[in-house]
């Protein structure tokens, strides 16, 4: 199959939509697909671009009501150049990914003659779904839908959230997103070599409002007035980078670590290396790929308790889910998720027979039987 993978969002920028597209294309190409992704053109171009890359129009970095930063299409593409493509290589399989963020995904899906697939993955609080949200989405629900032939979502919030809206009338089906247990190897990854004689409590994730890190560093300051063995490590960058550097030099609060920006590589290492991975993001997370990761390294997870993550945190895994706003009761999740090692093995037992189920080629197996099931009608 020769299949157009559209993506709205900065392919060359860090996020679980861009992620997602990338595993799919790199294992439908293994098995034989031709496979491009449709994005946007950023802003500056890297040294060396991804293989079978398509890019189109522009893309803008926005500050969006939901306290997080995106870098989407919102710059019209040239209608000539779009069908020139679509014209030129003539796909079996248009996918779309996050086909109502404006502007790319629509266009494409209003001038596609292929079999095309749309897949929602945002997960918004129900705040934001007011008469302004749907006005903003209406005017494209027509061009969005009319060449539809299958509506794919990643977790039942997702699904939740496109029933609300209520304009699809195709049923939806549940594909998840993934993870790649080959790259997400504890046996082949090195231990990131840091605080030999410390427990570590580890976050990794832009440093933006919804993701929780000022949560997590007041949790750790109560936590750290009962211990001194622990330290918090925090990675990523973003719009609160400084304030939250700020927060802990005017709260005199010791070990705590902040990394930067880290190569995946690395990303690897430090959860490996990690006694909890912490996520205390407190909306916006449709499924949550980064627990995959953590539970793929053998690293107990403590998150938010948000409709996304408790979408991956089932059975077992609920008993690390914890009110984030609550920093009392996070410092004492994360107390016992590192002081319990009963709950530590039972977690961890749980995780190791979960994760496999969204190892990348058993999800990527479902959307080409879909394909071929499409294309076969």
């Amino acid at each position: 199959m020769k299949i157009a993978l559209v993506c709205p969002y900065n392919i060359y920028r860090g996020g679980g939509v861009q992620e997602a597209v990338l595993a799919h294309q790199k294992e439908l190409t293994r098995r034989g697909h031709e496979v491009y992704i449709i994005a946007p053109t950023p802003k500056t171009l890297p040294d060396q671009p991804k293989p079978n890359v398509i890019l189109l129009g522009r893309s803008t970095e926005l500050n969006t009501p939901f306290n997080t930063m995106v870098d989407v299409a919102m710059i019209t593409t040239d209608r000539k150049q779009l069908d020139k493509i679509l014209e030129d290589y003539k796909f079996d399989i248009v996918h779309v990914h996050e086909p109502w963020i404006p502007l790319l995904g629509i266009q494409v899906l209003a001038r596609s003659t292929s079999v095309n697939v749309a897949t929602f993955h945002a997960r918004l609080p129900d705040s934001v779904f007011t008469s302004s949200f749907e006005r903003l989405i209406k005017p494209y629900q027509k061009a969005a839908i009319k060449n539809l032939k299958a509506l794919t979502v990643v977790s039942k919030e997702s699904a939740r959230m496109i029933k609300k809206v209520n304009f699809l009338d195709l049923p939806l089906n549940h594909i998840p997103n993934g993870i790649d247990l080959e790259v997400f190897d504890v046996e082949k990854t090195q231990t990131e070599d840091i605080y030999p004689d410390k427990k570590v409590i580890l976050f990794i994730g832009r440093l933006e409002k919804r993701k929780g890190a000022l949560l997590l560093i007041q949790a750790f300051e109560r936590l750290s007035k009962k211990r001194d063995d622990v330290v918090l490590v925090i990675s990523g960058k973003g719009v609160r980078d400084e304030f939250l550097k700020d927060y802990v030099r005017k709260h005199n609060i010791d070990n705590v670590n902040f990394l930067g920006f880290v190569s995946d590589e690395r990303k690897r290492s430090l959860l490996k290396r990690a006694d909890i991975y912490c996520s205390p993001a407190m909306f916006g997370e449709s499924f949550g790929i980064v627990l995959l990761e953590a539970m793929a390294m053998g690293t107990v997870t403590v998150a938010g308790s948000n409709p996304g993550y408790q979408c991956v945190l089932t059975g077992d895994g609920k008993a690390s889910l914890v009110d984030a706003y609550q920093t009392e009761e996070l410092a004492s999740k994360l107390e016992l998720f590192l002081t319990d090692e009963k709950a530590r093995k039972a977690w961890l037992a749980w995780a190791k027979r979960e994760v496999k189920q969204y190892n990348y080629p058993v999800v990527v197996d479902k959307i080409e039987q879909l394909y071929s099931e499409l294309l076969h009608e």
